[in-house]
C-alpha cells in the first residue's frame, strides 16, 4: 500500500499510512508497536530501491533511531549505506505531515 500511494503521489494517503505506522511505534503495548517495527518499518526497504528517497523523507529521527537495528540485520552493508546517506541527505523531510494527522488536523 505504501509503494503504491509512493507512485501514485498521493501524499494523503502517505500521511495516514506513516503517521499511524508511527504512533503504533510510539504505544506501549507490544502488540501495536511490534506489528509497526516488523511488518511496516522492517520491510520498508526490501524493494523499490528507486522509492527508498522518498521512504526516508517520512522516517522521523525516532523511527530511524528506534528501527535502525531492524535495518541493520535485513539489509546489505552496501543497502545500509545508501539508507544512511539518504537520512542524512533529506532536506525535506515530512514526518511532521504524518504527525499531523495523529493529531486530528
Amino acid at each position: 500500500m505504501v509503494r503504491e500511494a509512493h507512485q501514485k503521489g498521493d501524499t494523503e494517503m502517505l500521511r495516514r499510512i506513516y503517521g499511524y505506522a508511527e504512533w503504533c511505534l510510539e504505544q506501549k503495548a507490544k502488540d501495536l508497536w511490534n506489528a509497526a517495527a516488523v511488518a511496516f518499518y522492517e520491510h520498508l526497504f526490501d524493494s523499490h530501491r528507486s522509492l527508498w528517497d522518498q521512504f526516508v523523507r517520512w522516517l522521523s529521527p525516532r523511527v530511524v533511531a528506534d528501527c535502525w537495528g531492524l535495518w541493520e540485520w535485513r539489509l546489505s552493508a552496501e543497502e545500509l549505506a545508501e539508507v544512511r546517506r539518504l537520512i542524512a541527505g533529506c532536506r525535506k523531510p515530512l514526518y511532521q505531515e504524518a504527525r499531523l494527522t495523529r493529531r486530528g488536523a
